[in-house]
């Protein structure tokens, strides 16, 4: 059975189970305490019948009567309990017994017998558990005739209880009937005080849940403490107060001090005599406990209304400075990831917090994966960053040394893609305090690449344009002698066509007047504008007509010349002529860096985009000769810049001008794996024309 039953259960059908529970459990212990008593009346009966036996006996034994004593052992030896029965002369032989083979035999009783029958007048044993001897002396005055012995059935509480007595019944009834009555009366007064005044708690609390609450009312045989005690602390809460008990009261002067409420100073006041002639039992208690629990609960509910509507304004006023703070993080987040510049943001730790988006674009990278992490884990997490963020780690070194915002510094960094990227960055303290030690940092940056293009283009400018005025006044100064000079070797090699020394002489000097005179065309072409002419051309068709200018000193070169055309290559708006001398000034580049013999490859791809703009044909020369030293990479498109003995460093700069007239990109590298270094230019499928720039269609026309 759950005790769950038991909890369902009224008070009173829980102190009648309790009753119940009584009168089994006395009435039990009665019932065991009277067989208990019943053995010992048995037993008392035992020796009793034997002392009877021998009082009996004495006149017979005195002149041995055999069959008399025999007929009076064999009488006993038929009552309930008896076992056998003896009689014993003084000499401890048996003339009679309820056995007849006993008869003549000797049965000598010990000291102890006899001690006993001086101490007691007989002698009683328990014989394993299961009999009962008794001994009793047949004496005439005091002589000593003999002794009667005899053997019962020990009584037991089993065979008592299976097989009770009269006797025993009523002794039981008579207990379990008085136990009943006294359980039954007691049962009902405890039952009474028990209920009484929970059916008052019970009866209080419907009255709280419809609204009535317990009134203030003291009991007319109240003591109060002021009368009591003799108190004279008027000031106090409970003084006068004849509509709570003092215990209840909060505040009071009690012990010289001024005490908390109810719960805080209870401990104390169930010391006090007042307490204990007023408070009652632990019922009567609970019934005070929930009176002022009711009060306290309705005041707290009145305050607990008004602090629910201060914390509902609260609430209100929270959330709405929570939207505003999410507002401003987003609006700042836009601010953020508006900004042209990339911006990371660090804790004291040097640990990344924020990035804007500018930031994840510039660098390539997922910077989700590494915000909360510091630079040195950064750079071993991830191997694509470490040029970036060991640029960052320098600098904030540098700062932390330095005591000053590092602010414009240019560096160059490799991409995540593996593109150079010039970069102008800062280090600043995110509060504005360089002077602290740890302070959150700034770090911003940004791609200046485009601009140092725009620089270098100025520049390059600027000088193309010094170079123009001073080409000018070079192709008029150095032409006209030129044309003297050339004059004058026609005639020496017309009138001395026999002499051979003027002869050879006569041709060395017209090759260097020739050099001369291409030094001169090639800075004409650089300092001035090249006008584009352009037509619909074919730029595999166009390599294959360029190629075969050079194809018998790519031979006597020892070279191999490879092809890998993009097919169906659409038709590109091209300077022909323009185009065909990057392509040969890129074949004679290759064939000089391979003296030693080597591999010459042609590749073009279609490169699709997206949007209006199109897409792009890359078109790439590259050998396998020894490449390009990577500090003078950058330099090589420089006007004037070689590294050949008999260059005028102006081809690659031609290139360059060539390409940029049609709005294409040109670069140089050494090739991943080498070696080897490779020429590659893009140019747009379509083209936006400028003024001075002429198109053609030539969709039948072949160039030559």
């Amino acid at each position: 059975m759950k005790l769950s039953f038991f909890k369902r259960l009224s008070i009173n059908a829980k102190v009648a189970l309790a009753y119940l529970g009584f009168v089994i459990i006395i009435g039990s212990a009665g019932t065991i305490l009277v067989i208990h008593n019943e053995k010992s009346i048995i037993t008392q009966g035992h020796i009793k019948l034997a002392q009877n036996l021998a009082e009996n006996a004495q006149p017979v034994l005195m002149v041995e009567h055999r069959m008399m004593l025999n007929r009076l052992v064999q009488t006993v030896g038929k009552l309930p309990d008896v076992l056998s029965c003896a009689i014993i002369n003084k000499k401890g032989k048996v003339v009679a017994h309820t056995d007849l083979a006993m008869i003549g035999r000797l049965l000598q009783t010990g000291d102890s017998v006899h001690n006993a029958f001086k101490e007691k007048g007989y002698y009683f044993e328990v014989f394993d558990e299961k009999f009962e001897n008794v001994y009793v002396p047949v004496n005439q005055d005091d002589r000593f005739l003999g002794t009667i012995y005899a053997s019962f059935e020990k009584p037991t509480f089993v065979r008592l209880f299976q097989q009770p007595g009269k006797a025993t019944i009523e002794n039981i009834l008579i207990v379990i009937l008085f136990t009943a009555l006294i359980g039954l009366v007691g049962a009902y007064i405890i039952a009474k005080l028990i209920s009484y005044p929970i059916k008052i708690l019970t009866r209080k609390v419907y009255d709280v849940h419809k609204g009535r609450l317990p009134e203030k009312r003291l009991p007319g045989n109240y003591v109060y403490c002021w009368e009591q005690l003799n108190c004279k602390q008027t000031d106090c809460p409970s003084y006068g107060n004849k509509d709570e008990k003092c215990w209840t009261v909060a505040g009071t002067f009690c012990r010289g001090e001024v005490q908390g409420v109810f719960a805080q100073k209870i401990g104390d006041c169930r010391k006090c005599v007042i307490f204990k002639k007023n408070s009652g039992d632990e019922v009567v208690q609970l019934n005070d406990a929930f009176d002022l629990m009711v009060r306290d609960l309705v005041e707290n509910t009145e305050n607990t209304k008004e602090a629910k509507e201060d914390v509902e304004n609260y609430a209100r006023q929270l959330e709405t400075a929570n939207q505003e703070n999410v507002d401003l993080k987003a609006y700042t987040e836009r601010i953020l990831n508006s900004l042209s510049s990339a911006v990371i943001s660090m804790d004291e730790n040097l640990v990344l917090r924020k990035y804007n988006r500018m930031a994840q674009s510039l660098l390539d990278v997922d910077l989700a994966r590494i915000v909360g992490k510091d630079i040195s884990a950064i750079t071993k997490l991830c191997t694509r960053c470490n040029d970036f963020f060991g640029l960052i780690l320098k600098d904030v070194e540098k700062y932390k040394i330095q005591g000053q915002p590092i602010v414009g510094h240019e560096a160059k960094v490799i991409r995540a893609n593996g593109d150079q990227m010039n970069i102008s960055m800062s280090v600043l303290p995110l509060f504005g305090d360089a002077l602290k030690e740890e302070t959150p940092l700034i770090v911003t940056f940004e791609d200046i690449t485009d601009k140092e293009k725009m620089r270098e283009e100025l520049n390059l400018s600027r000088q193309l344009a010094e170079l123009g005025e001073v080409a000018a006044k070079v192709a008029h100064d150095v032409r006209n002698p030129l044309n003297a000079i050339e004059g004058g070797i026609h005639y020496l090699i017309s009138k001395y066509k026999e002499d051979g020394e003027i002869q050879n002489i006569s041709n060395l000097i017209r090759g260097q007047v020739d050099r001369l005179n291409n030094v001169t065309s090639d800075l004409l072409k650089v300092s001035k504008p090249m006008v584009p002419n352009f037509n619909e051309c074919d730029l595999n068709q166009l390599s294959e007509e360029s190629t075969s200018y050079l194809m018998e000193e790519i031979k006597l070169a020892g070279l191999d010349l490879e092809k890998d055309y993009e097919q169906e290559l659409p038709a590109l708006c091209l300077d022909y002529n323009q185009i065909q001398r990057v392509i040969i000034n890129l074949l004679e580049n290759a064939i000089e860096a391979m003296p030693e013999g080597g591999t010459i490859t042609l590749r073009t791809r279609l490169l699709k985009g997206q949007g209006e703009a199109g897409g792009q044909v890359a078109f790439s020369v590259s050998d396998s000769g020894p490449g390009i030293p990577s500090e003078i990479l950058d330099s090589v498109f420089k006007p004037f810049y070689t590294t050949k003995l008999n260059g005028t460093g102006l081809g690659l700069a031609i290139v360059r001008q060539i390409i940029r007239n049609h709005q294409g990109e040109v670069k140089i590298r050494n090739k991943k794996p080498g070696p080897g270094a490779e020429v590659l230019f893009h140019i747009p499928l379509k083209m936006e024309l400028k003024e001075n720039t002429h198109a053609y269609s030539t969709q039948n026309t072949r160039h030559r």
